[in-house]
C-alpha cells in the first residue's frame, strides 16, 4: 500500500488536476507533457481496484482506511488531470461509477469531493461545448440534490433513520454542490442552483 501511495503521489504531482503552483514555465510545460503522455488506462484500472468493495474492508483499522482514502484522492486527481485522454466509452463507464458512488455517499468527504471534481472534468472534456457540459452537470446535480434532501428530511423526522456518518457526508455533499453552483462573477448561469428546501434543511441541521 505504501509503495502504491508513493507512485500515485508522484503521478499526482506530474499529471494531477492542479499543476504545481510555480512561475517556472518549464515545470508547467513538463506537467502538461506528462498529462498527454500518461496512459489513462492505468488510472482507470487503479480506481476500479481501489474502489472495489472487497478492497475497502479494513476490519476497523482506522490507519489503513485513512491511507486508502488518500490513495483514492491521488488516483482521482490524476483522472481529473488526464480526463481529456480517456477514451469515450471508458469515460462514460467511469462517469457512471462516480455518479453511483456520489449518490450512495460511499466515501469520506475528501474522496467525495474528488469524485465530484472528476465527474465535472469528464463532462467538460467529453461534451461538444461548455453549454452541453453545464446541462449535463445540472441533470445529475439535481439527482444528488434529491438524495441530500431525502436524507436530511428523514433525519429531521427520525434521528435513527439515517446513521451519523451518512448524514455528515450528506451535509458535506450539499456544501460541495452549493460551491458548484456558485457564480462569483455573476456573468454566467451557475452550473447548479440548489433548492430552497435543501438550503433550509442544511441550515436547520447545522443550527442544532
Amino acid at each position: 500500500q505504501q509503495q502504491k501511495m508513493g507512485t500515485w503521489a508522484l503521478l499526482d504531482m506530474l499529471c494531477g488536476g492542479k499543476i504545481l503552483s510555480t512561475n517556472r514555465t518549464e515545470i508547467k510545460a513538463l506537467c502538461k507533457s506528462a498529462r498527454k503522455l500518461f496512459d489513462a488506462s492505468l488510472a482507470l484500472t487503479a480506481w476500479q481496484e481501489c474502489s472495489d468493495s472487497s478492497n475497502r474492508n479494513h476490519n476497523g483499522d482506522a490507519e489503513a482506511e485513512r491511507i486508502h482514502g488518500i490513495l483514492l484522492v491521488r488516483i482521482l486527481n490524476v483522472i481529473i488531470g488526464t480526463s481529456g485522454s480517456i477514451p469515450a466509452d471508458d469515460a462514460t463507464a467511469l462517469a457512471d461509477d462516480l455518479f453511483e458512488s456520489l449518490l450512495g455517499l460511499e466515501y469520506d468527504p475528501e474522496v467525495l469531493q474528488k469524485c465530484l471534481g472528476a465527474l465535472c472534468a469528464l463532462c467538460f472534456e467529453k461534451t461538444p461545448n461548455e453549454k452541453k457540459a453545464r446541462e449535463m452537470i445540472t441533470v445529475w446535480g439535481k439527482k444528488m440534490v434529491g438524495v441530500c434532501e431525502n436524507n436530511l428530511k428523514r433525519y429531521s423526522e427520525d434521528r435513527n433513520a439515517v446513521d451519523k456518518s451518512t448524514i455528515c457526508r450528506t451535509v458535506f455533499l450539499a456544501g460541495e454542490l452549493a460551491l458548484l453552483g456558485f457564480d462569483p462573477d455573476g456573468l454566467n448561469d451557475s452550473y447548479l442552483k440548489l433548492s430552497t428546501d435543501l438550503t433550509t434543511l442544511v441550515m436547520g441541521f447545522l443550527s442544532k
